[in-house]
């Protein structure tokens, strides 16, 4: 099946327009949504009971984040390291450094899996060659690089709901890949492909997984996410009113809304023209489909 969605029922979001919102998830417990602007150096939060935001400046570009056992603490990929960060105190915790010895890599996407570690990625900022890595940082607070191949931008990590599948891109292969995965190890089996974008502009970007296995991806340049059925077919599309979608997730009461973040870096004056809300936030209620709960990061904090 290939059911397109229309966009019409989408929701705003944003106290604004971001340059690049990215890493939207909403908490478990307390139904708090959050996301990164990265090159504004901002994390954003918001209550959807109230309609409040909230933001913090952070010291460096927050690249992707985990919740942690402690509501005020998230585990935070920096450009160049992870750290612990306390929002209610604004204290932050160097863990430890990532890729010190390749200057020019930032930390990217990144997800907790089922058994709670973090997996995150590497990417260069000023090079179009794969000299980025995978890497797990696991609940005894250990750095591991996966046994994945090198790419130039890591996104679109998630997994399957038993965590046995870990879905990973280089954005610039236009290939959706896929790996057995061992939660407890960090050991990777079987890569593949699992979605072939083909000889096109876009991009894989950010990705969730929902409770029936399905991938949903935020497509950059494709004005649209996708949800990818597990045998890697497209079971639908939802259109959307801007060109850079970022990342994506679920959330809300019943675990059926799609939050969607989106960019406006790099577009010109007459691309903004086109597109008003880029790099806006946005919800969709998509009935039928239930989301995951976010699942956070179990080391000591």
């Amino acid at each position: 099946m290939n059911t397109p969605i229309n966009h019409h029922a989408l929701q705003s979001l944003s106290a604004g327009q971001y340059n690049l919102a990215e890493g939207i998830i909403q908490h478990p417990q307390s139904g708090l949504l959050w996301w990164t602007n990265i090159h504004a150096k901002e994390l954003w939060q918001l209550d959807l009971r109230t309609g409040q935001h909230r933001y913090w400046s952070t010291p460096q570009r927050v690249c992707c984040f985990a919740f942690t056992q402690d509501d005020d603490v998230l585990l935070v990929a920096f450009d160049a390291g992870l750290a612990l960060f306390n929002t209610a105190s604004g204290a932050i915790k160097r863990l430890t450094p990532v890729e010190p010895e390749t200057p020019g890599t930032r930390c990217n996407d990144g997800r907790v899996d089922r058994a709670g570690n973090l997996v995150f990625g590497t990417m260069h900022e000023r090079s179009a060659e794969a000299k980025g890595h995978f890497y797990r940082f696991d609940t005894e607070s250990r750095l591991q690089q996966l046994a994945l191949p090198a790419i130039a931008i890591s996104n679109s990590l998630a997994f399957s709901p038993d965590g046995g599948t870990l879905y990973w891109c280089d954005s610039l292969q236009h290939k959706i890949m896929q790996c057995a995965y061992d939660s407890v190890t960090g050991a990777i089996a079987e890569i593949s492909v699992f979605h072939d974008l083909g000889d096109t502009v876009i991009e894989p970007d950010g990705s969730t997984v929902d409770a029936a296995g399905y991938l949903w991806n935020a497509e950059w340049a494709g004005h649209c996410v996708t949800r990818y059925a597990p045998d890697g077919s497209i079971d639908r599309k939802i259109h959307l009113p801007v060109a850079q979608p970022t990342c994506v997730t679920f959330g809300g009461p019943e675990q059926n809304t799609l939050f969607i973040t989106s960019a406006r870096a790099g577009l010109d004056d007459a691309a903004l023209a086109q597109q008003p809300e880029a790099g806006s936030v946005f919800a969709l209620e998509i009935p039928g489909v239930r989301g995951l709960p976010e699942n956070i990061w179990l080391g000591e904090v």
